[in-house]
């Protein structure tokens, strides 16, 4: 593969007052010197992000290439409270066949502390709907009930849950359980997260409910459930489409995000222990978009 350099004139993504932005950029080529295009940012020359953030680790990914585009402190091992749930749908849509399967909720499941969505000992409820309830209202109860219906325990499923993140190359994290209460065995870094979101964002399902705000489900036993998203930038910021949040006395503060500009590209931030998770992402991904085109 031979390398020419050459200049890119590339405007329209970027707030530059009309003028054309001039950017060296090596662009690989075939052995016929065809040159090869492909959707990845590239840094507006001169700029870096101002760094200003007060969590403890912060990352921005470009989703279609996986290049990091800032980072700060992002192999340093931290707690992630429901950043947990990312792993725990992932394994649960790879374990189901049919999501429209009735699962049965536990008195254990019931008793679990933290974010409900208040199911019932002896309920019965779609894979489908437990999988809403983990996502869009983070459901401790929830969580500890696709676990226990998809590998008959909350241990064998983190078994599954471990293995998973071995695979995709989590290095620095383990998992403890599948709700994301702090535990000294849970634990995850920017790096890795970043990992794993960009691979749950493959899964269809994932992609179709995480920017749902509200949400009503019925599960079979006939008792309704009211899902409220605690991500408080749907609806509110346009360009963030989800992720997942996470809130809990030993993680601080956290949040993944997808967002996507109005070119369609996308990119995952990572928050984690922030003292003000919403507006550090959407500083990021402002600043991002400022500092890149695609």
């Amino acid at each position: 593969m031979l390398t020419t350099l050459v200049t890119l004139y590339l405007a329209g993504q970027v707030n530059t007052g009309g003028a054309t932005l001039p950017l060296e950029y090596n662009l690989p080529t075939t052995s016929a010197g065809i040159e090869i295009l492909s959707l990845s940012p590239i840094p507006i020359k001169a700029y870096e992000i101002p760094i200003n953030l007060t969590s403890h680790a912060a990352l921005v990914m470009d989703v279609s290439s996986n290049k990091i585009l800032y980072e700060k402190n992002i192999d340093k091992q931290l707690p992630i409270a429901s950043i947990t749930k990312i792993m725990t749908a992932v394994i649960a849509l790879e374990e189901i066949e049919n999501l429209e399967e009735i699962a049965i909720v536990s008195r254990e499941s019931t008793l679990v502390p933290g974010s409900k969505v208040w199911l019932s000992q002896g309920e019965k409820i779609k894979y489908k709907d437990l999988l809403n309830s983990l996502l869009i209202s983070s459901g401790n109860d929830a969580a500890f009930a696709i676990a226990e219906n998809v590998a008959g325990s909350q241990e064998l499923f983190v078994q599954k849950m471990n293995a998973k993140a071995k695979s995709l190359g989590m290095e620095n994290t383990h998992f403890a359980n599948s709700h994301g209460l702090d535990d000294p065995d849970n634990y995850s870094t920017a790096s890795d997260i970043a990992l794993l979101a960009g691979y749950a964002l493959k899964k269809n399902f994932i992609r179709s409910i995480i920017d749902i705000k509200e949400l009503n489900v019925m599960s079979a036993s006939g008792i309704s459930h009211h899902l409220t998203s605690t991500n408080k930038l749907l609806g509110v910021d346009p360009e963030i489409k989800g992720l997942k949040t996470g809130s809990t006395l030993g993680a601080g503060e956290c949040l993944v995000a997808l967002a996507i500009n109005p070119y369609g590209n996308e990119i995952v931030t990572v928050i984690l222990n922030s003292q003000a998770r919403f507006q550090e992402t959407q500083y990021l991904k402002d600043k991002i978009w400022e500092a890149y085109v695609w």
